[in-house]
């Protein structure tokens, strides 16, 4: 299980991610989703130990998001946004550096490396240079790198970004396919609706950092345009901080209700 408890991140006297409070149980798929600036990068890289939340507490499969951080690190497979791969290094090379910097046990390691390959379907790209592959190969070579090492929890961060509609299909049945895929908790960015639908058990909505929605009946999401859906969260959000400040922070009614219109 994952537990966020008024999680807040300031730059400054800017604030990005603003008392955000959430459970993810094993099996779920989460969408998170908002505009450009909603907060939904720095939300994954505050879950993935690379940034440091201001305030409020984490609590990753037991384990202490401050105290506990190198044990959350080993049970994380974060994916960012633009994925930093070595391009001077083949295929099969980087993984199997990967695998070493992730401390695979030697016996299993190319056991591991050789099931990456596989079971992405880079078999005939895995002697060629990174630098020479579509952005859709190195997408799944990154997100190879970071289910390599069996994880409890993904953090994928628009990893169909950049992608077209074949390569978001091929991705997108990657992940679905990923070994014991419902006992692990996954997490992503994504702006494409169908993807999300395809994907997703539940779509959280960020809106100026805050949490504006958590909406867990996809069909209502799926009768919908996604504009019209952010649109209605964000007006549901601007009424229940400015004109109703004692109604449900997260709006899950308000939002339910309009969206049935």
């Amino acid at each position: 299980m994952l537990v966020a408890e008024n999680l807040t991140k300031a730059f400054g006297s800017t604030v990005a991610v603003k008392n955000v409070s959430f459970t993810v149980c094993r099996g779920e798929r989460v969408a998170i989703v908002g505009e450009n600036g909603a907060g939904k990068t720095t939300l994954l890289r505050i879950l993935s130990t690379f940034l440091p939340a201001t305030s409020g507490h984490v609590e990753i499969c037991g384990f202490d998001l401050v105290c506990e951080a190198p044990c959350i690190r080993s049970i994380c497979g974060y994916m960012p946004e633009k994925t930093p791969l070595y391009e001077n290094m083949r295929v099969s090379e980087y993984l199997k550096y990967m695998a070493r910097l992730r401390r695979i046990p030697q016996p299993e390691r190319r056991i591991r490396v050789h099931e990456a390959i596989a079971g992405y379907d880079l078999v005939k790209y895995s002697t060629q240079k990174i630098s020479t592959l579509s952005k859709g190969t190195r997408k799944r070579v990154a997100l190879a790198e970071t289910t390599m090492h069996d994880p409890d929890v993904l953090l994928l961060d628009d990893p169909f970004c950049d992608c077209d509609l074949f390569q978001k299909l091929s991705l997108v049945s990657h992940i679905k396919s990923i070994n014991k895929l419902e006992n692990r908790i996954v997490l992503f960015t994504s702006h494409d609706k169908d993807v999300i639908l395809s994907l997703a058990t539940r779509v959280i909505c960020l809106y100026k950092g805050e949490l504006a929605a958590d909406l867990k009946d996809m069909s209502v999401f799926s009768e919908k345009n996604f504009q019209d859906v952010l649109k209605t969260w964000t007006e549901i959000r601007l009424r229940s901080t400015v004109h109703e400040p004692h109604t449900d922070p997260q709006g899950n009614a308000a939002v339910e209700r309009n969206l049935e219109k």
